[in-house]
């Protein structure tokens, strides 16, 4: 649980600096690969 919203936070941080804007939670799911009610 603590590895996955560790790994999200730093997918947010890394499509933040990417797109230049804060990312949807859609953009977050799927570039971790996972379903949009799991992130």
């Amino acid at each position: 649980m603590i590895e996955t919203m560790s790994r999200l936070r730093n997918i947010g941080k890394e499509l933040l600096q990417e797109l230049g804007r804060e990312p949807t939670i859609e953009e977050i799911a799927k570039k971790a690969r996972m379903p949009t009610w799991a992130a």
